[in-house]
């Protein structure tokens, strides 16, 4: 794994004091909520999840009624779904195959994949990948659901193409900022963080860190690395991002000349498993599993439907004072709505109510989830 230097970012965390995140509003999460809801119960379908929904806040006589049939169908959809996400990392890898391919050094070469929607401008749209190839370099246009670049193998002789294990998302400063401040910064980390890839390289191009607020651009930044563990690299201009991916690539051609890889086959490759069955190969083995790139690309693609996860998540983020880091140890723990709702209305005081949050993902040293932050989930979610 490439790792970061030290004068890759000069931002030193503590020269700055916290500062506000930049959310989506309650009022956003609610009217989402209920725009969900009232699309799925205007549908004929009976099934649980068109009936499901996320529990808010109301004044009205029957809360406690309609609150109970939601409960009651949440709970009848996990039981006949039986979502896999609730397995094991032991238990999916009990549950593996053993069948998977192992492909020679020799039997490969490794392509840049450049995303067929990353451009320099709207007049100059096949920049990166003309430039890339004046360089010599194995190049490929393709779509790539999360990302601007990848690297692939391609097996000799076929159209086979397999992911590796490094990932690029480039921003343009500009780019950086606006995504800030609409949100879609969060998303795309957090995107990134769970599309399996292991090293995964934030670029900021033209980077200018008093175009915008200096200390939330600090913030942001100093997360990416500290919280999401993204290597980040910082490059004055295009050319020089040219120049990073040319460097990248000859990296990563010399390194992979050096192991096999071993690819799963699809049978094995579950979208709400393949994360902890590759991480529990990996730990059993000592080896990477891979998977074949339109696998990658069918796991990452965006769908337009909420599931209900989906749901409860954004509604976490949408709470003024949550981060990432504390919407994941709420899930970690409570992997529903059904979960959190049952041990909130199981204490019989607000302070015991609290106490129930408050204990979320705390040490003696550090409370992740402080008293006043709890009362506005308490009041959300009961």
């Amino acid at each position: 794994m490439l790792s970061s230097s030290e004068d890759e970012l000069e931002i030193k965390p503590a020269q700055y004091a916290p500062v506000k995140q930049i959310r989506k509003s309650r009022t956003w999460a609610t009217s989402t909520l209920r725009e969900f809801v009232e699309t799925n119960t205007k549908s004929s379908s009976q099934e649980p999840l068109a009936k499901s929904t996320i529990l808010t806040q109301s004044n009205t006589a029957n809360v406690e009624q309609r609150a109970n049939t939601n409960i009651s169908n949440l709970h009848s959809f996990h039981s006949k779904k039986h979502l896999s996400t609730q397995k094991t990392e032991q238990e999916l890898v009990q549950g593996f195959s053993n069948k998977w391919r192992t492909i020679n050094p020799d039997s490969f070469d490794i392509y840049i994949v450049v995303d067929n929607r990353e451009v320099r401008s709207l007049k100059d749209r096949d920049y990166f990948y003309t430039e890339l190839q004046k360089l010599k370099l194995n190049v490929m246009r393709q779509v790539i659901e999360v990302g601007d670049f990848c690297w692939v193998a391609k097996v000799k002789d076929s159209t086979d193409y397999i992911m590796l294990n490094h990932i690029v998302e480039r921003k343009k400063n500009d780019d950086l900022v606006s995504s800030i401040m609409d949100g879609r910064f969060k998303e795309q980390k957090h995107r990134l963080s769970r599309c399996g890839v292991e090293n995964i390289i934030y670029l900021v191009e033209e980077f200018n860190p008093t175009a915008f607020h200096p200390e939330a651009m600090a913030t942001a930044l100093t997360q990416t690395q500290i919280l999401n563990n993204f290597f980040l690299k910082q490059t004055a201009n295009v050319e020089e991002t040219i120049k990073y991916l040319k460097d990248m690539t000859n990296v990563l051609s010399m390194e992979y000349k050096k192991r096999p890889l071993h690819v799963l086959e699809s049978i094995d490759i579950q979208k709400d498993t393949h994360l902890l069955l590759r991480s529990g190969l990996r730990k059993k083995h000592g080896h990477p599993f891979y998977i074949p790139f339109g696998m990658f690309n069918e796991l990452m693609t965006k769908t337009k439907a909420f599931i209900i996860g989906d749901v409860y998540l954004r509604q976490l983020l949408s709470i003024r004072g949550i981060s990432q880091e504390k919407a994941m140890a709420i899930v970690k723990k409570y992997p529903t709505v059904l979960s959190l709702y049952q041990d909130l209305i199981k204490a019989e005081t607000e302070k015991e109510k609290v106490a129930v949050l408050t204990s979320i993902g705390s040490n003696p040293v550090r409370k992740l989830i402080g008293p006043a932050l709890a009362k506005k989930i308490i009041q959300l979610f009961t």
